[in-house]
């Protein structure tokens, strides 16, 4: 665990806790890269931030379940599975007393030990992303024990119970994005990439790198082609700030230069380590064994997302073989009965890997209070109408007056001007990873 002193001693408050997201981001990680923006919460609290069980497991070199994301009428169904069955064996040859006990009920159980340890009778939890179902599970699991919990990018029960199910409403989350993107895109002078259709000019880049993909300078035998640009945008899809330098390198690919894809696709967010989410989440998940489930939800992904309906179903077949039933699972209800005061939950209306409608649902369950933030962008904690909103709710328990929302700045006004140069780059993305600092990755793009 980490700890940062409250800055404020003599109006310190105690000990607030974060979660972090993934599963499988280091929460000390988090805590060191965002402490800048968190700093107005670490005034009158101790920040505390931990590693959860299992966010440094390893389970070695495993087959990629489909390395070609072939469409699902050209899928070796065979293939599929013996490599699915094979990571599972493989992680759990490696970790074999370690692997069923890395649910996100024993996370909860861990974070009230915790609790006690810093002498906290009652908790006081910031989760973002997957941190939001572990700090609905903790209030869950010890009713009458949370001070506060803000929850930010929210994850309600269907991530465990219906695991397909909330795959597949990611995935329209993130085509939604896309359509916004190209809508912004389209209605902004400063944008320059497809006139006023980009989604159009998309789909014929995309289709032209798949007939001649292009070589990456620097990079022996490294190529752009249409599917590895679908990879990239759907990670972009997280952070609108780089929306303006990724329009820029759309036109670039046009012109057939990879300056600014080489930087841009491929990025590492969220410093998640992937063995640990793949673990976590088949501990958790009720999730349907065989290929035959995994191999249907891609079929019916594939009609409905033009775009990124390759993040559903292959990398997930390996659920339908993993080799140990989670320990400890929760799976509901969720609730937070004798809490001190409502639960906070902050939903972004656009956000591509936790949907909107979670948000709702999350809220509903805990019956809290939902503050609404209008624009796109997965978590929100970054924006200063945000970030005042829950330092007033933890400090002194006092909730948005109802109604109340946030708004996202259009990330095409906001930015002065594009990333043209490697190096200009480079300082926005280091400017991106610290104020988004929590991520859900999508199955698919994990490890790309």
């Amino acid at each position: 665990m980490l700890k940062l002193p409250a800055t404020d001693p003599e109006r310190r408050i105690g000990a607030g806790v974060g979660g972090a997201g993934g599963p499988g981001q280091s929460g000390i990680a988090l805590l060191r890269e965002g402490r800048d923006f968190l700093a107005p919460l670490n005034e009158r609290f101790d920040l505390v931030a931990f590693d959860q069980r299992g966010v440094s497991i390893d389970c070695g070199p495993t087959p990629d379940p489909d390395p070609d994301l072939a469409e699902p009428h050209d899928v070796d169904a065979g293939e599929l599975a013996r490599r699915s069955r094979e990571i599972g064996r493989l992680c759990l040859q490696r970790n074999p007393t370690l692997l069923p006990y890395l649910t996100t009920g024993n996370a909860a159980r861990d974070l009230d030990r915790l609790r006690a340890a810093l002498g906290e009778k009652r908790l006081t939890y910031i989760g973002g992303s997957y941190g939001t179902i572990l700090g609905s599970t903790y209030s869950s699991l010890f009713p009458g024990r949370v001070r506060a919990m803000a929850l930010d990018g929210p994850v309600d029960d269907v991530w465990v119970n219906r695991p397909l199910e909330a795959t597949r409403e990611q995935v329209m989350s993130f085509e939604g994005s896309l359509d916004r993107f190209a809508m912004l895109c389209a209605r902004s002078p400063s944008c320059g990439f497809g006139g006023d259709d980009p989604e159009t000019a998309l789909d014929a880049l995309v289709d032209r790198l798949d007939r001649a993909p292009l070589p990456v300078p620097g990079r022996p035998g490294a190529t752009i082609d249409g599917q590895a640009l679908l990879v990239g945008l759907a990670e972009l899809m997280y952070v609108p700030a780089l929306w303006p330098a990724t329009a820029a390198m759309l036109s670039q690919l046009e012109q057939g230069v990879t300056d600014l894809a080489s930087e841009l696709i491929g990025i590492d967010l969220f410093g998640v380590n992937y063995d640990a989410y793949w673990a976590i989440t088949a501990a958790d998940g009720d999730n349907p064994r065989g290929i035959a489930p995994y191999l249907t939800a891609v079929r019916h992904t594939w009609g409905m997302a033009d775009h990124f309906w390759f993040l559903d179903g292959y990398s997930e077949a390996r659920y339908g073989f993993w080799p140990v039933e989670g320990r400890g699972a929760y799976h509901g209800p969720m609730r937070a009965y004798g809490a001190s005061v409502k639960p906070l939950v902050v939903a972004v209306r656009h956000d591509p890997a936790t949907p909107y409608r979670w948000g709702q649902r999350l809220a509903r369950d805990l019956d809290a209070h939902l503050l609404t933030v209008n624009g796109d962008s997965h978590t929100s904690l970054a924006n200063p109408c945000v970030l005042q909103a829950t330092k007033r709710y933890v400090e002194d328990l006092v909730l948005p007056d109802e109604g109340a929302t946030c708004t996202q700045p259009n990330p095409f006004r906001a930015a002065a001007a594009a990333a043209t140069s490697r190096s200009d780059l480079r300082r926005q993305i280091r400017r991106a990873r610290r104020s988004t600092t929590l991520g859900m990755p999508a199955p698919a793009l994990i490890g790309r």
